[in-house]
C-alpha cells in the first residue's frame, strides 16, 4: 500500500493476535522502526490509548494498570523482535533458526517491514522468501511499497502493477493483499475511519475486499459487524 495506509500496524495487529491467542512464536524483523516503537504501538493497541500519550508517559491514573496488564501480556507472549542489522534473507533465516532453538512454541510467524529495506533484488529476495517460508514451515508476511502512480490515480485505489517487482509479484506470494484507506485521499468520504484489504491475488481460495475500521491513533484494525459497530481485530 501507499504511505500512511496502516500496513505496519495492520501487521503487528495479527502477529499480537497470533502469538497471544494462537500460542505460536513470532518473529518480527523492523527495518524501518526500533523495536522498541513497535512494542509501544502494541501496547497502545492494546491499551486504547493514544500512542503519542504513551510514548511520552502522559496516562491517567486509570489507563496505567491497564499497561501494566497489557506489558505483561506482551511479555509473556511468544513474540521476537530484530532490527535493522537482520536486513537479508540469510540474516532472517539464521535469526529464525535462534528463535525456533529458544521457544517452547513453533514458530508461525515472520513478519518483516518492510520490501524495499531488505538488502538486494527485490525479485530475488522474494523468491527467497518463498523458499524461507517452506523451510520454516510458517507464514512470511511481507509489508511493500506502492509505486508512487497510485498516488497520482483518482481515488488513490491501489492495482496489481503498482507493485515493484511485478513479474515476481505474481510468481511467488500465495497472497497479495494492498491496503486502502479512502479518507486519506478524500477526508470528506462517508467511509471515514474506515480500511480496505483489496485481495488481488489467493491461492486457491477467492480475491474481493474485505473491508474494517482503523484507529490510526491506536494503530489499531477492528472488525466491522454492522454499521457504526466495530470490535478489535
Amino acid at each position: 500500500g501507499s504511505t500512511g495506509m496502516g500496513k505496519t500496524a495492520l501487521a503487528l495487529n495479527l502477529a499480537r493476535n497470533i502469538a497471544l491467542q494462537g500460542q505460536v512464536a513470532v518473529h518480527i524483523c523492523t527495518l524501518d522502526s526500533s523495536p522498541t516503537a513497535l512494542l509501544q504501538r502494541m501496547l497502545a493497541s492494546l491499551c486504547e490509548v493514544d500512542s503519542g500519550r504513551l510514548v511520552s508517559s502522559r496516562l491517567t491514573a486509570e489507563e496505567w494498570p491497564c499497561l501494566g496488564e497489557a506489558m505483561a501480556q506482551l511479555s509473556a507472549a511468544p513474540l521476537f523482535f530484530s532490527g535493522q542489522a537482520i536486513n537479508t534473507v540469510a540474516a532472517v533465516r539464521s535469526r529464525c533458526q535462534e528463535i525456533a532453538a529458544q521457544s517452547s512454541q513453533p514458530l508461525g510467524l515472520v513478519v518483516i517491514d518492510s520490501l524495499q529495506l531488505l538488502s538486494g533484488d527485490p525479485a530475488e529476495q522474494l523468491k527467497e522468501l518463498r523458499l524461507l517460508a517452506a523451510e520454516l514451515e510458517a507464514c512470511v508476511l511481507l509489508t511493500c511499497q506502492s509505486l508512487p502512480s497510485v498516488e497520482l490515480r483518482p481515488g488513490g485505489v491501489p492495482l496489481l502493477h503498482d507493485l515493484p517487482a511485478l513479474e515476481a509479484m505474481q510468481t511467488y506470494p500465495h497472497v497479495i493483499a494492498m491496503l486502502h484507506r479512502e479518507d486519506y485521499f478524500n477526508p470528506g468520504t462517508s467511509h471515514r475511519g474506515e480500511a480496505q484489504l483489496i485481495l488481488l491475488k489467493n491461492r486457491a481460495n477467492p480475491v474481493g475486499m474485505l473491508r474494517f475500521g482503523f484507529e490510526p491513533q491506536f494503530s489499531r484494525f477492528l472488525e466491522l459487524e454492522a454499521p457504526n459497530r466495530a470490535t478489535d481485530a
